[in-house]
């Protein structure tokens, strides 16, 4: 009898653990593949609003407070098309775009909120770039911000790029 109930339980439950990790390599595999699989980059209108309202969320509850990030003059945000240009200070980290994508939702609403123009090595860095895209990240180029104009609608971008972003604290603007 105690060698039936090892065989009976064992091999079964084994079977259940083997089929189990299985569904589970299949499935995150097939989750893996379609994460990892590039977007169009330069595609515009790819924004997930529901997404975004959700890490600006996270951002204003935790970055926001932390960096003591202060943007002025949102009242004079135009209605319709418009570039936002800035200098970058965020080092590997561009987190001064988040600051600023929060602080426009806050005060002027999510129609306000850019798409930012990215640099090819972040748009092409695939296991963010599904993320980036769903939060309005574009591939920085004439082609792109063109499209985001043509409908009505602002971008951001950082002229000084990788530049800009890397320079020491106190070359900072």
């Amino acid at each position: 009898m105690c060698s039936f109930e090892l065989f009976s339980r064992q091999p079964v439950r084994s079977r259940f653990l083997l089929l189990g990790r299985l569904l589970r390599r299949i499935i995150l595999g097939e989750l893996i593949e379609e994460a990892l699989m590039p977007l169009d980059i330069e595609e515009v209108g790819q924004r997930d609003y529901a997404l975004m309202e959700r890490f600006l969320d996270l951002i204003d509850r935790v970055w926001k407070p932390y960096h003591r990030f202060e943007v002025r003059g949102l009242e004079h945000i135009p209605e319709g098309a418009a570039l936002y240009v800035g200098n970058h200070n965020g080092g590997l980290l561009s987190i001064d775009s988040f600051l600023f994508a929060n602080d426009v939702f806050r005060e002027r609403g999510m129609k306000h909120v850019p798409y930012g123009l990215a640099h090819d090595m972040v748009m092409s860095f695939l296991p963010a770039q599904k993320f980036l895209i769903r939060i309005g990240g574009i591939r920085a180029n004439h082609t792109s911000a063109k499209e985001v104009f043509s409908r009505g609608e602002k971008a951001l971008v950082y002229p000084g790029g990788d530049v800009d972003s890397m320079r020491p604290w106190k070359e900072r603007d």
